[in-house]
């Protein structure tokens, strides 16, 4: 079954069709559950969809931190060529595109003055949850951002269930790796 129809999203523009996670040795032992795409540039993920859907509308979901203990993700949402009708029965063209990033806040980091070494990274645990640490941000990056209350309700249902494949799938299973080693 398709990870993401498991998920409470409020489907408008996409559906768990739509979503798919760059392809690496980690999404690899998903596969069947999610949809993962090779690509080496966004606009690469872009011809993609273009090339087996004949649009270019989709969610482009990348892994990144993968080696760290909480891995983070970076979300394109693509909508490329769109005629959105309004409740009038008006058409207007549209291309909105955003991008979401969800970074861990798990550890608090902090520069501190070590005598011998000077100004040094320090990273300390913060007691929360795995789900808590982590934060979603949303950012336009010279394109169009957001949309009607639908759309952007749908982005961030999107942006949460990501949140929930990082904390269900991700991390048990770099947790499950990190005991490997302990006799």
């Amino acid at each position: 079954m398709n990870y993401w129809q498991t998920k409470r999203i409020h489907w408008h523009d996409y559906t768990p069709e739509d979503i798919f996670i760059k392809s690496n040795p980690t999404t690899r032992k998903f596969e069947g559950e999610i949809q993962t795409c090779s690509y080496k540039t966004k606009n690469g993920f872009y011809e993609t969809l273009k090339s087996n859907k004949g649009y270019g509308t989709g969610v482009c979901v990348k892994l990144n931190h993968l080696k760290d203990d909480y891995p983070c993700a970076e979300i394109d949402f693509l909508k490329y060529n769109i005629d959105k009708q309004f409740a009038s029965g008006d058409f207007r063209w549209t291309s909105p595109n955003a991008i979401c990033y969800i970074h861990s806040h798990h550890t608090n980091r902090e520069y501190v003055n070590d005598p011998q070494k000077g100004w040094i990274l320090a990273k300390q645990p913060i007691c929360v949850g795995d789900e808590e640490g982590y934060q979603v941000s949303f950012s336009a990056n010279q394109s169009q951002f957001g949309g009607d209350m639908r759309e952007c309700q749908e982005m961030m249902d999107i942006s949460f269930a990501v949140i929930d494949f990082l904390v269900e799938r991700i991390l048990p299973l770099k947790q499950k790796k990190g005991l490997t080693g302990v006799a």
